[in-house]
């Protein structure tokens, strides 16, 4: 597999942050338990696997601080390409949960992911990073440095996705629980988790756009898509949740990675131990760099990788190219003028970007016969990239070679997601692979049209 350590992980960070807290960022959090019944209607009784979720969700109500250990690691072929990583974390939870849904400080004691560039054994540093409400502290003890940064400051260190892997926001925070569609619960079994017997939870998550676009919008694409076989639906996400027999506060949180391919599936697993809560001598939120300390700016791209190209602005236009198609007839994108264009670059041995691909078709059938276009831009490809999207029926345009245009359009880590507005100007871009990204790029294309009469 020829992903690299650096997209994996991005598309990791992305998906935990839409299944664990992706909504309180965005919008009030939802109530996480049934509201009481109308008059005249009986409240049919929760299954069983569904009462231990809302016991669950109910454990964390009160608590105002948690603190544990916990590990990250990753099974099959992520094994080699997620780091391993172990560290003490703390979590208060804040009450307008934006753009986090508590306050956390994580000590990591060990990253487990080799040097860039080469190979031997992992890399050992000590990091501690901290969210106070309104800063992003990250302090490196092995350099004897430290940087601060606002709210929203922290998007592109690397090591602060590491940190964030270990945040159990539902211990906390108790709408976590239900910040993503949840379809069915069950029991599936017992386990032991750090000497605690716990409960495993299949928790389903519906993954589809059904609900998330306005049905009596644009009446005339709903009746297109009654016609529109839906084989490229995002099948639901099963999370696997072990939660205390007595307790029900979560201990072990397994999710999904799926490459497409069935021979190059995994997951993704956290375990927490040594749990307390409400106990002040455990240890606070609030992280103070040492004396002696340099203080050094925030880091603007990953600092565990090697620098890539410079991402265009939002905003900009877009820098004409020139492409060869799967026949090798050149396209340009001045023949897209006039329309949304959404640029995906993309490679079949990239699991993240295979995964990508079901919800850009579904864009393309949704925005069928309006001004939208779908460009799928294989990038530095040995593969066979026109059998790949035949194979799995996708129908929307392929363009070849894009390693020449990719430092044009800033491109690094794929899947690197672009969205020209109809004047050419770049309206939105992305990186990595987030479950139900096309709700997104629904709406930024839909107000996009609007606003032009589209």
């Amino acid at each position: 597999m020829r992903a690299t350590h650096r997209t994996i992980t991005g598309a990791l960070a992305a998906t935990l942050l839409v299944v664990a807290c992706g909504r309180a960022a965005t919008e009030p959090p939802t109530p996480s338990v049934s509201q009481p019944p109308r008059h005249g209607h009986t409240t049919p009784a929760p299954s069983p696997g569904r009462a231990k979720l809302e016991a669950t969700a109910a454990a964390a109500r009160g608590v105002e601080r948690a603190s544990y250990t916990a590990t990250q690691s990753a099974t099959g072929p992520f094994a080699t390409l997620i780091p391993a990583v172990r560290g003490r974390v703390t979590l208060e939870p804040l009450a307008d949960g934006i753009p986090f849904p508590a306050k956390f400080r994580v000590d990591l004691d060990r990253v487990g992911s080799p040097e860039p560039g080469r190979d031997g054994p992992p890399a050992l540093f000590r990091v501690q990073v901290a969210f106070d409400g309104n800063r992003t502290t990250y302090i490196d003890h092995d350099a004897r440095t430290y940087w601060v940064a606002d709210a929203g400051g922290y998007a592109d260190a690397a090591a602060l996705s590491d940190a964030m892997g270990l945040l159990v926001w539902d211990l906390v925070v108790p709408e976590a629980l239900e910040l993503a569609e949840v379809k069915s619960v069950e029991v599936v079994g017992r386990q032991d988790i750090a000497g605690v017997p716990c409960d495993v939870l299949a928790i389903e998550i519906d993954m589809s756009t059904a609900d998330e676009l306005d049905p009596h919008e644009h009446a005339h694409d709903d009746a297109q898509d009654d016609d529109v076989p839906h084989e490229h639906a995002i099948p639901p996400l099963t999370v696997r949740h072990c939660v205390g027999v007595d307790d029900h506060l979560t201990r072990r949180v397994e999710y999904p990675l799926d490459t497409g391919d069935p021979a190059q599936v995994g997951s993704v697993i956290i375990e927490v131990s040594d749990l307390a809560l409400n106990d002040a001598a455990r240890g606070s939120p609030d992280l103070t760099p040492p004396e002696g300390y340099t203080k050094v700016d925030p880091p603007a791209t990953d600092t565990h990788a090697e620098a890539g190209p410079t991402p265009l602005e939002i905003g900009a236009i877009a820098p004409p190219f020139s492409l060869p198609d799967s026949t090798g007839v050149e396209r340009s994108l001045a023949e897209f003028a006039g329309r949304v264009v959404v640029l995906d670059f993309w490679a079949t041995w990239c699991g993240p970007c295979k995964q990508t691909m079901p919800g850009l078709q579904n864009i393309h059938e949704r925005f069928q016969g309006r001004p939208v276009s779908v460009i799928g831009i294989s990038t530095n490809d040995d593969g066979e990239p026109a059998a790949y999207m035949k194979s799995k029926k996708y129908t929307y345009t392929l363009l070849l070679e894009g390693e020449r245009i990719s430092d044009m359009y800033g491109v690094g880590p794929i899947p690197h997601l672009i969205v020209l507005g109809a004047d050419g100007s770049v309206l939105f871009q992305d990186i990595g692979y987030t479950p139900g990204h096309e709700h997104k790029l629904a709406e930024i294309i839909e107000a996009h049209l609007k606003s032009r009469g589209l």
